[in-house]
């Protein structure tokens, strides 16, 4: 159930930063959104974790988890971008031809 967690707020933060102006000249909106993900669901001490027999961490667990997600929602969400300015340009010379 953490990383099915885990990945709904990744993906719920990553859509909300989405949105604002200043997130895409970030340079790292990759590290930012995993991180900030991160230290919404660990406590104050994050090293507070079981390790198994191999010595993951649940805390090392999540930052593999959530750095494939979050690169998977940066993405898509690029490519959604992408797809609507393609789209409105496209619409932009349909209607310049016509004239």
């Amino acid at each position: 159930m953490l990383a099915v967690n885990a990945v709904a707020h990744s993906y719920a933060l990553a859509e909300e930063l989405s949105r604002r102006d200043d997130f895409l000249p970030i340079p790292n909106q990759h590290q930012l959104v995993t991180d900030l993900t991160v230290d919404l669901l660990t406590d104050d001490d994050p090293f507070d974790f079981d390790r198994c027999d191999a010595g993951h961490t649940k805390y090392g667990v999540l930052k593999h988890i959530l750095w494939c997600s979050t690169n998977i929602f940066l993405n898509n969400l690029c490519s959604i971008m992408n797809d609507e300015i393609h789209d409105a340009s496209a619409k932009s010379k349909k209607r310049s031809f016509k004239h």
